[in-house]
């Protein structure tokens, strides 16, 4: 989707990555990237965005090679 920033329009993605287990009953993992946006300078959150995009990374990691009793969805 598309949504008005105050730098303009943004094209925004919702990924979504099913690790299919032993029953369809589903349990989600979240997390967010985002940053600021400025006209004026670059921002850059400290952490914000990168330390919960790195966990849904190594935890999709570490569940994709186990047998799950729910399918997961890491969001």
């Amino acid at each position: 989707w598309d949504d008005q920033t105050p730098t303009g329009r943004v094209h925004m993605v919702n990924l979504i990555a099913t690790i299919p287990g032993a029953r369809p009953d589903r349990i989600a993992i979240t997390g967010h990237y985002d940053t600021k946006l400025f006209r004026e300078f670059r921002f850059v959150g400290a952490n914000d965005a990168g330390s919960s995009t790195a966990f849904l990374i190594e935890i999709a990691r570490v569940l994709k090679t186990r047998q799950n009793a729910l399918t997961i969805e890491l969001s």
